[in-house]
This record gives C-alpha cells, structure tokens and sequence, in this order.
C-alpha cells in the first residue's frame, strides 16, 4: 500500500525535536517516527519503507514491517496521510 501526506500538516524542529503540526494537534516524532514520515512520499509501499527502516536499524524485516504499519495506521488515523488508491 502506497500513502501520500496531508498537505496541510507542518513540521517544525525546535531545540532539535520534530514536530508535526496539524490543526490544533501537535506531533512529536522520535527517530524512527520522523524517518517513516520522511519516505510516505505516495511513491513507496508500506513494505519499501519496512525495508529501509530494516536496513537502517538493523532489525528484522518482520519487526519493521509491523512497526511501520503500526505507525502508519497512526498517521492515518490523525488524518496525517492517507492510503493512495
């Protein structure tokens, strides 16, 4: 599955921690959090990006992959991304 952004959420980086901000709602992304949102660009599956969160954090594919649909239902249940059909 293949996600896009929502255009209106904004990022911003103070004292070195990300945030989201979307509405009223704000967002802190962890490490891992800020590279997922990085590679939702409606190019990459959802299994693209486990692989490169695999590769870069050295864990197995199926603990990414679980993790990164985890915070991608996240994302979407902010209204954050949503599914590209």
């Amino acid at each position: 599955m293949k996600y896009e952004k929502n255009i209106f959420v904004h990022l911003r980086v103070i004292s070195g921690k990300t945030y989201a901000l979307l509405n009223n709602d704000v967002y802190l992304f962890g490490e891992i959090e800020e590279l997922i949102w990085k590679l939702v660009n409606n190019e990459r599956t959802d299994e693209q990006i486990a692989s490169i969160v695999s590769e870069q954090y050295n864990i197995t594919f199926d603990a990414a992959y679980s993790d990164v649909k985890d915070y991608l239902t996240e994302l979407t249940n902010a209204k954050m991304i949503e599914l590209v059909v």
